[in-house]
């Protein structure tokens, strides 16, 4: 008789490290939400992670700004009185940004009608996770999810 063995999961222990305002983000926390320990090297996934978090920290750059000049307390994001909420949208907002990259590169091309089918599948997961982290970015900055100018 044979019994049930799952085969262990990766465990990663690098990290984003934090910066002076912004927290440390884990690879293993992004692997596991994405499930990507089995399909994506901890190197790669670092480094999509710290392109994410230089993106998103340079576009909540004039936000940060703004927190530090009304509340001279709020040294570290985990300072902010929504610091949990605050916190969560940053690591979304990461995270999608880091996985439709992983995606957008790291898929196969093909040229049949399955493999076609399998692109367009990928490019709605690209689409969807860029569109998410978007808008944990401007809830995060507390912007308005769309700008329209009428004529």
């Amino acid at each position: 008789m044979s019994a049930f063995n799952p085969q262990s999961k990766a465990e990663w222990s690098k990290s984003v490290p934090a910066t002076d305002f912004w927290p440390e983000l884990s690879v293993q926390d992004f692997a596991e939400l994405h499930r990507l320990t089995d399909t994506v090297e901890e190197a790669r996934a670092l480094q999509e992670l710290k392109m994410a978090a230089i993106k998103v920290q340079s576009d909540a750059l004039m936000w940060q700004l703004a927190c530090a000049a009304a509340e001279p307390a709020v040294t570290q994001l985990t300072d902010h009185p929504q610091a949990e909420q605050k916190t969560l949208l940053y690591q979304t907002a990461v995270f999608e940004y880091a996985a439709a990259q992983l995606i957008d590169k790291l898929r196969d091309w093909d040229n049949t009608d399955s493999g076609h089918n399998r692109a367009e599948g990928a490019e709605t997961r690209i689409d969807t996770g860029l569109q998410a982290s978007r808008e944990a970015l401007r809830l995060l900055i507390n912007q308005s999810r769309s700008t329209i100018e009428l004529i």
